[in-house]
């Protein structure tokens, strides 16, 4: 999540899916974006924030810091400098201190039975 923005019509629809898998069963989910930054991603905080509550209900997140297997292939093939040799620039990727989430686990509930239709929350229109 967070390569691309999504439109409307695609964040209602991934909001339907992580409802209808919600207590249901699991999600594997992976993300270059802080959980604060998905507002931009949906384009609207309000059904950014509808999914990240289910999402992180009965979650556990994982903040993998370091450098990508991407990235150290292209070092490895001499196509990317090394740390040493780029001092100075800045660097590719956020570095450990900057990312803001760290290892998270929220309680558990009893699952909720509900035969509720999925619809996405309503966003605002300021």
């Amino acid at each position: 999540m967070g390569y691309l923005p999504l439109d409307d019509l695609g964040a209602t629809i991934f909001f339907q899916l992580v409802s209808a898998r919600y207590e249901r069963g699991s999600i594997i989910l992976t993300s270059n974006k802080s959980y604060g930054d998905w507002g931009s991603i949906f384009g609207d905080p309000i059904i950014a924030t509808a999914i990240l509550d289910r999402l992180l209900h009965h979650s556990t997140t994982i903040n993998i810091c370091g450098e990508s297997y991407r990235l150290k292939d292209r070092r490895k093939a001499g196509l990317f400098p090394r740390p040493e040799e780029d001092r100075g620039r800045s660097a590719p990727f956020p570095s450990p201190q900057s990312l803001q989430n760290g290892p998270r686990r929220q309680g558990s509930a009893a699952p909720r039975k509900t035969s509720a239709a999925l619809t996405a929350p309503v966003r605002s229109t300021e």
